[in-house]
């Protein structure tokens, strides 16, 4: 057994273990509780101002501007559109990308670009002929909506005139 020497007083190695124990159980009882106490504040304090934040956040509207890609849309099964000559099937096609951002949760601005992607062959030209006779600003601002509207009145009434025409010419 050792003796440490403290000023006047010496210690043996048992009573340095004893004054070591008695402190960290002080520190235990006394100071851990204040310390444990200021700490929860603390983050209490970190996560209600990050809450106030979010809130703040989301009631302006800033929290939509997740990024989504297209290669999610084709994931998840996103349907091609090919022009039809059947009117209902072409409007079938509104209808399932529709399904598609809704499941996904797309934001807004993101459904015109990705509705745009899903068409193909020759929808792709003719929606490149529908945007060539519009002004740069009005392709760039484009609601869903509107895409829809155009759609429809590119790929729906046009072929449903052109079949009612057929019928009433083949009367």
């Amino acid at each position: 057994m050792e003796t440490f020497i403290v000023g006047e007083s010496s210690l043996s190695e048992r009573d340095v273990c004893d004054i070591i124990a008695k402190e960290i159980s002080r520190f235990m009882r006394e100071d851990m509780p204040r310390l444990i106490s200021f700490v929860m504040e603390e983050m209490i304090s970190m996560i209600y101002e990050r809450l106030r934040v979010l809130q703040a956040d989301l009631e302006a509207g800033r929290l939509m501007t997740q990024k989504v890609f297209f290669r999610e849309l084709d994931t998840c099964g996103a349907p091609c559109f090919f022009e039809g000559k059947d009117h209902i099937i072409n409007m079938r096609c509104i209808i399932d990308m529709e399904s598609t951002f809704c499941v996904n949760f797309y934001p807004e601005e993101a459904n015109v670009r990705f509705a745009t992607c899903i068409l193909c062959d020759r929808a792709r030209e003719s929606w490149c002929e529908v945007v060539q006779n519009l002004e740069l600003g009005e392709v760039e601002s484009m609601t869903y909506e509107y895409f829809v509207t155009k759609f429809k009145r590119e790929f729906v009434l046009s072929i449903k005139v052109q079949q009612l025409t057929q019928e009433n010419l083949a009367l």
